[in-house]
Order: C-alpha cells, then structure tokens, then sequence
C-alpha cells in the first residue's frame, strides 16, 4: 500500500515529537522531518524527554513510518573539511535515527566520485556505531538490483552516477535508513 506524509516541522516546545502528533492528527500514513537546521552545520541535541514522547507517539500511532532528512549542506563526494563535515552531520543524523526509532535517513549526496561518496556513507556508518552494515558493504555483501530488499541479507546496496542506497534492517542497529534515494528504490522494501 502506498505511504503518503509530509515534510513536517521541528520547531516548537515539543520538537520532534510535535511533529508526531502533527502526522497523526493530519491522518498521514508517513511524515519526514530534519533532526537539525537544514542549513546549519550544528548539531541539536534531543533532550531524553523528547525522545521518549517521539517513541511513545510513535507506538501509539501504530508505527507510524518516519524519515530523518539529512541537512543540505552535505557533500559525500567533497574533499578536505567539506567532506569531514559532510560526514560527521550525517553520523549525526544516522545516531538520531536509531535513537528515535526513525526507520529511514535520506541525504542527497552531492558531487564528487561515486568512491568518495561511499567512502563518506562508510564513515559515517561507523562513526554512527552502525559497524555490521559498514562492515557488509566494505565487504560488498548484499549487493544488488535496486528496491531488492531481502530479508535473509538486509543490507542492499546500489549506487548509479552520484545516488547511493542502504537499507539495513533491525539487526544493524535501525530498522531501514536510505540514503540518497533513487525513485522507487525503496518501495516496498520495508512495509
């Protein structure tokens, strides 16, 4: 069945969680959000409170679907400090995905050689604590045709010019987190 959210805000007393009650009480059956400033390479911390209204809403809506966008500025593809800041932001936002239960993380990201890119996701992985998907794709394990998400493997891997997939599932610490999503890459691959 097809998903249909929002981009939903953030800002507020409530945080994250705001954006919870906002999904559910629009009757989406999805909602997206940026953990931090878009455009801002500073990091904001959830308060335990806020995770833990995040996570109840969460449950109480069913497992209503989410997804952490990663900030604008992040190029995997960079070189010297843009490429340890592009990283390191999307660590960030991998570590609020798996302490929030956020499903998927999206990033778009950005230009350079397909090399670098997965170099940065790489890093990023690890310095997330997310070691077993970081290990499997430096093993190349799991590689396969896009939108192919099989459960015995959990981790697909696909890259095409500068857009790069992974899904990984439970075992890796997340349920799924894509990033930079191909069209229809990931539907269907975790319902």
């Amino acid at each position: 069945m097809p998903r249909y959210g929002f981009h939903l805000s953030i800002a507020g007393k409530k945080g994250v969680a705001g954006a919870v009650e906002e999904a559910t009480a629009l009757g989406l059956t999805a909602f997206q959000i940026f953990a931090k400033s878009p455009r801002s390479w500073r990091p904001r911390a959830l308060s335990p409170a806020e995770v833990e209204a995040f996570r109840a809403l969460r449950e109480a809506s069913g497992g209503l679907p989410a997804v952490i966008h990663a900030s604008y500025l992040v190029n995997l593809g960079a070189e010297g400090e843009l490429w340890e800041k592009s990283v390191a932001s999307l660590a960030d936002d991998l570590e609020k995905a798996a302490l929030l239960g956020v499903e998927y993380v999206v990033v778009h990201p950005g230009s350079g050689r397909p090399e670098r890119v997965k170099e940065g996701a790489l890093k990023a992985l690890r310095l997330a604590g997310v070691r077993r998907v970081a290990h499997h794709l430096e093993a190349g394990i799991g590689q396969q045709q896009r939108g192919e998400a099989t459960p015995e493997q959990g981790v697909v891997v696909h890259h095409q010019q500068a857009d790069l997939v992974v899904v990984f599932d439970h075992g890796a610490g997340m349920s799924v987190a894509a990033m930079g999503v191909i069209p229809g890459a990931v539907s269907g691959a975790r319902e």
